[in-house]
């Protein structure tokens, strides 16, 4: 019983946890020129379309239209590093240098 309620605890910490390492591997692979901005936007759009189509058939439809907010928002530089900009400025540096 103990374990079920700390994994279900869990929940959110995971989540962010998700968050947070997708994020660190989008700015990689963008730094390193794996992903240009255009790209790392579509991979995006698409993550958004395809929970749009999840909550289409899904019994609790408002998480996957709240996650594909999120993700809307972070295409659009709304999270708390805005990584598109930073990397934006990051780029026009190295290439001033």
């Amino acid at each position: 019983m103990a374990e079920q309620t700390n994994a279900a605890n869990l929940g959110p910490t995971i989540g962010l946890a998700a968050l947070s390492i997708c994020e660190s591997l989008l700015i990689s692979l963008m730094e390193r020129g794996y992903l240009d901005t255009d790209e790392a936007t579509g991979l995006l759009e698409d993550a958004a379309a395809a929970q749009r189509h999840a909550a289409k058939s899904a019994d609790d439809p408002g998480i996957h239209t709240a996650v594909a907010d999120l993700i809307d928002g972070l295409k659009n530089g709304g999270n708390s590093s805005n990584i598109f900009r930073r990397l934006s400025k990051r780029r026009v540096q190295r290439n001033s240098v």
